[in-house]
């Protein structure tokens, strides 16, 4: 692999081209997250893991959201998503994520697995899009509507947390995929939409904004 194929510059350990590595070895590490042989070989097989969609968000809070301090969006990871939606008590898990006091907007990938026994479980992603603002819960699934159910009880729990109402819609306009395999891709990409064409570009005009005022 060229040292020019990714954005990450120094900042990422890689172990390509080791036939010797065990699934559950680093292949690729990143700021906190780990990629193992497991995960990279699900990619191939084109299913993204809890981990590489963990890795997507480590990669778009470093490189891009961190270019906006003023921004308050959260990139919430899979396996915190999870717990959110499996809890009865949402408010026990509040110590163990990340303070929601002043955000705007939060990022949720919703699985559809019910077992909290079953590592990596589930057969299909999907992504809530909770604005806080606008206490709005928005629910993109590009197998509309196989999540329809999590989506909509994540979004009570995420509103217990928050100790605000939120209203849940579901996008039936959502881009809908052509297979079986690609709704992580999907989720990925709408994040990457959302948050960069959207929410982030808001911000730069308030950017330009602050500058023509000056």
């Amino acid at each position: 692999m060229s040292s020019g194929f990714h954005p990450f510059g120094g900042r990422v350990s890689r172990r390509f081209g080791d036939k010797s590595l065990h699934p559950d070895d680093a292949y690729l590490s990143y700021h906190d997250i780990r990629l193992t042989v497991e995960d990279v070989d699900c990619i191939k097989n084109d299913w993204l893991t809890d981990n590489a969609i963990a890795f997507w968000e480590e990669y778009l809070e470093h490189e891009k959201l961190n270019a906006y301090p003023k921004a308050r969006i959260v990139l919430l990871r899979p396996s915190m998503a999870f717990m959110l939606l499996q809890t009865n008590d949402p408010m026990s898990l509040k110590s163990a994520l990340p303070s929601f006091e002043h955000t705007t907007h939060i990022f949720l990938p919703v699985n559809d697995c019910r077992d909290v026994e079953t590592a990596e479980g589930g057969s299909h992603w999907s992504l809530l899009l909770v604005s806080v603002v606008d206490g709005v819960a928005f629910h993109y699934d590009s197998l509309c509507p196989s999540n329809m159910e999590e989506a909509k009880m994540l979004s009570h729990h995420i509103s217990q947390l928050l100790q605000k109402p939120l209203k849940f819609v579901n996008l039936d306009d959502s881009p809908q995929q052509e297979n079986g395999s690609d709704c992580g891709v999907f989720v990925c990409l709408l994040m990457q939409h959302l948050l960069l064409g959207r929410l982030l570009q808001a911000h730069a005009q308030d950017k330009e904004g602050d500058v023509e005022g000056d």
